[in-house]
């Protein structure tokens, strides 16, 4: 048997075809399928495109793990996208759960552990094996601190009182100032006036390049969104045995390297280890679906 890992995050696709033995053999890229954005109609059509794409390039039955935004804690929309899968995928042995969940168990090989999870937004899961545990995902008007949104969010309310005069000028005000092309400070309001999430997340790029420039508020902010994904996990270590945790992270804002690791690594506690990413998402679907079908095969 052959197995189809599927990434189905906010901004794209990612469907991975792997032998028995975890060696991937097939990957392919498409938009999103979240339910919220596109509809059931469409999220049906682009799961089959690239479910059967996958299934050509094999002779062996499949069977399918998916993690998909937006299935989680809200139990209306659980059930929706469930009967878009009922309908999509019923020739084919399945499991599904949330895209955080398999990026844990790509992250970890499916072992116990935790998973600090800073994109757009952020949240942090563990799991002891038997049971999953979470802090954090409580969207961007609740929490969501350490994110991109968080992070963008702080540095353009310290431009606006850069601009005004409240705040002294540092490296921060020119580089959103040209960065952003703008004629007069006051054009940035009309340009963020729709307030999509993922535009406003992409201002983090702002903190980044501020803390290359030694910009003290951006080295500030660094400092402090490290030290709230630091708690989440502190937190959820609780709920773990043992001497050594091992944790690990993803999301777009671990991008910064150091200036978001020293931060968050200082402000661990002495029983977690911070390791790098064995696997993507993508083939921690892979991990649960063949965790499942060897499962029913015992019995």
């Amino acid at each position: 048997m052959h197995y189809i890992g599927i990434d189905g995050g906010g901004t794209k696709t990612l469907f991975a075809l792997y032998d028995a033995t975890g060696t991937c053999l097939a990957q392919l890229c498409l938009p999103s399928c979240h339910y919220l954005q596109v509809g059931p109609e469409k999220m049906k059509a682009i799961l089959e495109c690239g479910i059967d794409a996958l299934k050509k390039q094999t002779c062996e039955p499949v069977a399918i793990g998916l993690g998909l935004a937006g299935y989680g804690q809200n139990q209306e929309l659980v059930q929706k996208i469930n009967e878009v899968l009922m309908l999509t995928l019923k020739e084919h042995p399945y499991v599904v759960t949330s895209d955080a969940r398999i990026a844990l168990s790509g992250a970890l090989h499916d072992a116990p552990g935790m998973l600090v999870i800073a994109g757009t937004g952020s949240i942090m899961l563990a799991t002891d094996g038997k049971k999953d545990y979470r802090v954090g995902g409580w969207g961007a008007l609740l929490g969501d601190e350490g994110s991109a949104y968080w992070l963008a969010r702080r540095v353009l309310s310290l431009f606006t009182q850069q601009a005004d005069g409240r705040l002294a000028r540092t490296p921060l005000y020119e580089l959103i100032h040209h960065g952003e092309g703008l004629d007069q400070d006051s054009a940035l309001i009309t340009r963020l006036k729709t307030g999509e999430r993922e535009r406003i997340a992409g201002f983090a790029r702002y903190v980044y390049a501020g803390a290359k420039k030694a910009d003290p508020y951006c080295l500030a902010l660094y400092e402090k969104a490290g030290k709230f994904l630091a708690n989440g996990l502190n937190t959820l270590s609780q709920h773990l045995s043992g001497e050594v945790i091992r944790a690990s992270y993803a999301g777009g804002v671990f991008q910064a390297g150091a200036y978001i690791m020293e931060p968050l690594k200082k402000s661990l506690n002495c029983r977690i280890q911070l390791i790098d990413p064995l696997d993507g998402p993508a083939y921690g679907a892979y991990l649960l679906i063949k965790k499942k079908i060897e499962g029913a095969n015992q019995k």
